[in-house]
């Protein structure tokens, strides 16, 4: 016990010795950082545009809002007794998801909440499937859909077609709570042989308007 007690003190000092000798070291001896120097704008640029932040690359794409969003898309309206959204046709996206009885709030006019939204808004939150492969359908692609609202008593088939003639098709069902079903497709109706992979996604930017919630899960599902 005695050496262990020992063993402790001197691991003590000893870190207390490195943690301060490097202090008085580094503060007498090492050189101090020079300031950045500054760079005047060169000749042509536009006034207030420094050299710097010409060199910075692009600006970042101006957050919109949900309704703007929404709107740069076609899509599918969801329509049950519990939610309210829209499918993107755009990538066959989940990106517009409210529900209709949980309210942000306790207060009498409290909007309902908002699960999913799309790419571009503030809070970007969106599910999706597909496929990976050289014959798979691209993340933009634009799909077509047999009926332009899904509720609990009639699906909507979503399908694109490749150049070499593949049909790729999602079939949607939802319940009349929040049970989606979706059964995935793929008719080659091309000469060639192709070799595709599915996948399903959930993609969140931010931590929304939840700041004591916490991860339960990162990384790819």
């Amino acid at each position: 016990m005695k050496d262990d007690q020992r063993n402790i003190i001197l691991a003590v000092v000893l870190s207390a010795i490195v943690l301060f000798g490097w202090s008085y070291f580094s503060e007498r001896f090492l050189p101090a950082a020079k300031p950045p120097v500054s760079q005047s704008a060169p000749a042509g640029a536009a006034s207030g545009q420094t050299a710097a932040s010409s060199a910075a690359g692009p600006a970042a794409p101006a957050v919109q809002p949900v309704g703007q969003a929404l709107s740069s898309a076609p899509r599918v309206k969801i329509e049950t007794p519990r939610l309210q959204g829209s499918i993107n046709l755009q990538g066959a996206r989940f990106d517009d998801l409210v529900l209709r009885d949980h309210k942000v709030s306790l207060a009498a006019d409290s909007g309902p909440i908002r699960l999913f939204a799309p790419s571009g808004s503030s809070t970007p939150y969106f599910a999706g499937f597909g496929w990976v492969g050289a014959a798979a359908p691209p993340t933009d692609a634009i799909w077509t859909s047999s009926a332009t609202v899904l509720t609990p008593k009639s699906p909507v088939t979503l399908q694109w077609t490749s150049p070499a003639g593949a049909v790729y098709a999602q079939t949607i069902s939802v319940d009349d709570n929040f049970l989606f079903t979706i059964k995935t497709s793929v008719i080659n109706g091309g000469t060639a042989p192709i070799d595709v992979r599915p996948y399903g996604y959930v993609n969140r930017t931010g931590r929304g308007d939840d700041k004591g919630g916490v991860n339960q899960h990162v990384g790819p599902v």
